[in-house]
C-alpha cells in the first residue's frame, strides 16, 4: 500500500469516528423527546443524521476490511465485493443529500407562508416527512443497486481501482449537480424571504416583538450561513472536482473517490456541530446517559458503592471483547475472491490482540470484585473505612498490565511473517500452556472467593447477638438473600459462559492444537455471552435500574418534574413555617 494512501485511510478512518460520538446521542435525543419531535423539521433532521450515520458506519466498515490487508500489502477483491462495500456509503450520501434539500425547502416554506406552514405541521406533522423519507429511501436503494447493472462483477481488481461503469459516473454527476444546485437555491430563498418579511413589518410592532424578530433573524442567518459554508466546503467542492474529472474523462481511481468520501465525512461532522448549536438539542444531549457504564461513572450514589470502580473495569473489559468480536467479524465477512482469507501470522495475532486485552482485563476485574465482596463480610468495619478508589486503582492497573503483556506474548518466539489461513493456529506451544495455566488459576480463584463470600455470609448470620431488634433482623435477612442471589447468578454466568468453554478449549488444544480455531470460536462466543450475563446482573441492581430508567425516561417528564419541584416551593415553605411556629 502506498504511503499517501495509507495516511489518507487512517485520517479517513479517524474522522469517521468523530461524528459518531455526536450522531448517536443526538439521534436518541431526537427520537425519544416529545418536545423536539413537535418541532416542524425534527423528522427531517433525523433523516439527515441517519444518512450521515450510515456514511460513517460504511467508512468504518471499509476501513476495517482494508486496514489489515493481505500478506502482499495489496488486497484484491471481486468488483462485486467492492461495490457491496461501497453500497452503504452511496446510500448514506444520497439520503443525507435528499434530507439536506428537504430541510432547505422546509425552512423556505416556513418563511414564505408561516401561517399555512404551522397549520399544516400541527395538523399532519409526519406527512411531509414521510414523503421525503419515502423518496430518499427509494432513491438511495436504487442508486446503491445501479452500479451492479451492466457491470462485470466477477472481475478481480485491486480495492483502489475504479468500480463504477461509465454510465453510472455520468448519472452520479447529474444527480450531485441537480441536488447541490437545488440546496443552494433553497437556502438563498430562505435568506431572501427572511429579508423580505423583515421589510414588510407593520408600524404597530412593539419593542418586545421587534427584539424577538431581530433575534430570530440573526439566528436564521447564522444557521443558514453555517449550513452553506459546511455544504459548499465539504460537499460542493469535492463533488465539483469529481464531476470535472468525469467530464474530462480522467482516470478517477481512488484519489477523487477518497476526496469526495472524506468530504462527506467532514460534512457529517459539520452537520452535527450545527445541530448542537441549537439550545434545546444541546440541553438534551447534556442530560443524556445511554449506557450502564456512563450511568455508573456519573452517578454519585453508585460511585459511593465500594465496588463501583471494579464494575466499571468489568464492563470495560466486556466492551472491549464485544468490539473485538465485531472487528474480526467485519474482517472475515467479506473475504478474498477465492473464498479463503490468507494473512500473515502477525496480522492474525494483531486481530486477536483486542480480544486478549478484553478477556484478561474482564477476568481480573471479576476476581477483584469477588475479593471485594468477600472483604465486606470478613471485616465490614475495616472495609467501609478503606479507601476504595486506591484499591480499585491497584486492581485495574494490575489487570491492564497483565492484559497488555498477554496480548504481546504470542508475538515472542513466533514466526509472524508466515502466511497462514485465517483459521490456522497462531499461538506458539509455550503460550498455549501459559493460557491454560492462566485460565485455570483465575477461574479457580474466582470460584473459591465467591464460595468464601457465601461462607462468611452464613457465618455472620450465625453470630448475630440477641440484642438485635426485629427491624435490623429483617434488613439482615433481606441483605443475605440478595447477596446469595447475586453470588449464585454470577457463578452460574461465569461457569456456564466462561468456565465450561475455557475447559473444553484447553482440553482440546492440549491433545490437538489444530482444533484450536474451532474451539476458540466456542470460547469467544462464551465470552460474549458472559458479557451479556454481566450486564443483566448489573441491571438487577435497584440503583443501576433507577439510573437507566432516568436515562431512558422521557425528557418532557424530566422537565415537568423540574418545574413541579420549583412551583410548590412557597407552599412547602409556608407549611414548614406553620409547623415551626404554630
Amino acid at each position: 500500500m502506498e504511503l499517501w494512501l495509507a495516511i489518507c485511510m487512517i485520517l479517513y478512518f479517524m474522522f469517521a469516528l468523530i461524528p459518531l460520538f455526536g450522531q448517536v446521542p443526538v439521534l436518541i435525543v431526537m427520537i425519544r423527546s416529545k418536545l423536539i419531535l413537535e418541532s416542524s423539521n425534527a423528522n427531517l433532521i433525523i433523516g439527515m443524521i441517519s444518512g450521515d450515520f450510515l456514511i460513517c458506519c460504511a467508512i468504518l466498515w471499509q476501513g476495517a476490511l482494508i486496514f489489515i490487508d493481505s500478506p502482499t500489502g495489496d488486497p484484491f477483491f471481486t468488483k462485486g465485493q467492492c461495490l457491496l462495500m461501497e453500497a452503504p456509503n452511496i446510500g448514506g450520501m444520497v439520503i443525507s443529500q435528499i434530507f439536506t434539500l428537504s430541510l432547505a425547502v422546509d425552512r423556505m416554506n416556513a418563511l414564505r407562508d408561516p401561517i399555512a406552514y404551522y397549520k399544516r405541521q400541527h395538523k399532519e406533522p409526519f406527512k411531509t416527512a414521510l414523503y421525503w423519507w419515502s423518496a430518499g429511501g427509494i432513491l438511495a436503494v436504487a442508486t446503491a443497486i445501479m452500479p451492479h447493472i451492466a457491470n462485470d462483477v466477477s472481475t478481480v481488481i485491486h480495492y483502489t481501482d475504479p468500480t463504477w461503469p461509465t454510465w453510472f459516473r455520468d448519472y452520479w454527476m447529474i444527480l450531485s449537480i441537480i441536488v447541490s444546485a437545488l440546496v443552494l437555491l433553497a437556502y438563498l430563498l430562505v435568506i431572501f424571504f427572511s429579508r423580505k418579511k423583515s421589510g414588510t413589518l407593520t408600524d404597530n410592532e412593539n419593542n418586545w416583538a421587534k427584539e424577538r424578530r431581530i433575534a430570530r433573524e440573526k439566528l436564521i442567518t447564522k444557521t443558514v450561513m453555517s449550513v452553506l459554508v459546511v455544504y459548499i466546503l465539504f460537499w460542493g467542492l469535492p463533488s465539483l472536482v469529481y464531476n470535472v474529472g468525469v467530464i474530462f474523462d480522467v482516470n478517477l481511481g481512488s484519489t477523487f473517490g477518497l476526496l469526495m468520501m472524506f468530504g462527506s465525512v467532514l460534512c457529517s461532522c459539520g452537520n452535527i456541530a450545527i445541530l448542537l448549536m441549537k439550545q434545546d438539542i444541546r440541553a438534551e444531549v447534556k442530560s443524556l446517559q445511554v449506557v450502564v457504564l456512563i450511568a455508573t461513572i456519573r452517578s454519585k450514589l453508585i460511585r459511593e458503592s465500594g465496588s463501583a470502580y471494579l464494575i466499571i473495569g468489568i464492563i470495560s473489559g466486556d466492551f472491549l471483547v464485544c468490539c473485538s468480536v465485531l472487528w474480526q467479524g467485519a474482517l472475515l465477512f467479506i473475504d478474498s475472491p477465492t473464498g479463503d482469507l490468507f494473512l500473515t501470522k502477525g496480522q492474525c495475532l494483531l486481530m486477536e490482540a483486542p480480544n486478549f486485552l478484553g478477556v484478561v482485563f474482564s477476568q481480573i476485574a471479576t476476581l477483584s470484585l469477588a475479593v471485594d465482596r468477600m472483604n465486606t463480610f470478613r471485616d465490614p468495619v475495616g472495609y467501609y473505612k478503606k479507601e476504595h478508589f486506591q484499591s480499585a486503582l491497584y486492581w485495574l492497573s494490575a489487570g491492564g498490565i497483565l492484559a497488555l503483556a498477554t496480548a504481546a506474548m504470542p508475538h515472542i518466539a513466533n514466526d509472524t511473517s508466515t502466511v497462514i489461513h485465517c483459521t490456522d493456529p497462531t499461538w506458539p506451544t509455550w503460550f498455549r500452556r501459559y493460557w491454560l495455566g492462566f485460565s485455570i488459576i483465575v477461574s479457580a480463584l474466582v470460584l473459591l472467593v465467591y464460595l468464601l463470600v457465601i461462607i462468611f455470609s452464613r457465618k455472620k448470620s450465625g453470630t448475630v447477638g440477641e440484642v438485635e431488634d426485629r427491624r435490623r433482623n429483617e434488613r439482615r435477612i433481606t441483605r443475605e438473600k440478595m447477596v446469595t442471589k447475586t453470588v449464585v447468578r454470577v457463578l452460574l454466568v461465569y461457569i456456564l459462559f466462561w468456565g465450561l468453554p475455557s475447559v473444553v478449549y484447553n482440553v482440546v488444544v492440549t491433545f490437538d492444537a489444530n482444533l484450536g480455531s474451532r474451539f476458540g470460536l466456542l470460547m469467544m462466543f462464551g465470552s460474549v455471552l458472559c458479557s451479556c450475563g454481566n450486564i443483566a446482573i448489573l441491571l438487577m441492581r435497584k440503583d443501576m435500574r433507577a439510573e437507566v430508567k432516568l436515562v431512558l425516561g422521557c425528557c418532557c417528564c424530566q422537565q415537568q418534574g423540574s418545574h413541579s419541584m420549583i412551583a410548590p416551593a412557597p407552599q412547602n415553605a409556608a407549611a414548614d413555617a406553620t409547623r415551626i411556629d404554630p
